[in-house]
């Protein structure tokens, strides 16, 4: 497999056409490397077909949202809209087990209605709550205060199950329940319409080995490990820490393998040819 070591430095004039896959290795600092002027070229490089992978600090740098590399998001920068990535949530767990009732489909339609007009009241899905008095910013100063609580809690490092969607492409080859290794504070959150290809399990079953304190235990719990999300006619993916760490988990070495492999030819194309 042919490769090419590009020097970061130099990214801002560098024909990425080449090129179908650009790999950001987990390195802090980016920000101060890559202007503007770079970001643009790596953007519309994507844009144009590229697929581009980035892991641990480089996915933070890719999920900033002013550079629009990526929708996924650091948890620490989207408290204010924790309750639309859990229901997202909700919606991505509901889909594991659909379970169909043909009754609810094609049959009568539940008497909810008629039992709640009888009782005066309206059905449970039409119920509307009077607003309560705006304590907005209150709430959102007291998540942030929470949120820095609890990332000194943060692993230094430690085992963590995640779940894996095997029908994708991504997790081709792999289990439903993936060892993963992390450590550090990131907590990243995605919904819809990016992958979450591997996302860590609720906190009940997230510890598998090492030392977990419970404060990191409910930050961490149900964020996205491992996603995908199209971006013109490419793709980024990204990875909560390096998936390559020490080469000790042959699942997650899997997963970084899948995306520089099998990631050029699902949905992307390469710019021009080599």
């Amino acid at each position: 497999m042919r490769s090419s070591a590009i020097n970061i430095q130099s990214i801002s004039y560098i024909d990425l056409r080449k090129y179908n896959v650009l790999i950001l290795p987990n390195s802090s600092g980016l920000d101060r490397i890559i202007d503007d002027k770079a970001s643009n070229n790596i953007k519309r490089w994507i844009e144009a077909g590229g697929t581009l992978i980035a892991s641990g600090s480089s996915a933070v740098f890719a999920t900033d949202k002013e550079r629009g590399l990526s929708s996924v998001r650091l948890r620490r920068n989207v408290l204010e809209d924790l309750s639309i990535y859990e229901e997202a949530l909700q919606r991505e767990m509901n889909a594991r087990d659909v379970k169909i009732d043909p009754n609810e489909i094609w049959g009568t339609p539940k008497t909810a209605m008629a039992k709640a007009e009888t009782e005066g009241q309206p059905p449970e899905d039409t119920k509307t709550e009077t607003p309560k008095k705006d304590k907005g910013k209150e709430n959102i100063e007291t998540l942030k205060r929470t949120d820095q609580w609890q990332r000194t809690f943060s692993p230094g490092g430690v085992f963590l199950a995640g779940h894996v969607n095997t029908e994708h492409w991504l997790g081709f080859g792999l289990e439903e329940r993936l060892p993963l290794m992390l450590m550090g504070s990131y907590a990243f959150m995605s919904k819809h319409p990016v992958s979450t290809v591997v996302r860590l399990d609720d906190k009940e079953t997230l510890r598998m080995s090492g030392l977990l304190w419970p404060e990191a235990k409910d930050r961490l719990a149900n964020s996205a490990y491992a996603t995908v999300e199209s971006v013109g006619r490419g793709q980024v993916i990204l990875f909560a820490t390096d998936p390559t760490f020490r080469t000790w988990l042959p699942g997650m070495q899997r997963l970084f393998f899948n995306a520089v492999l099998l990631g050029p030819g699902m949905v992307t194309s390469q710019p021009i040819p080599w």
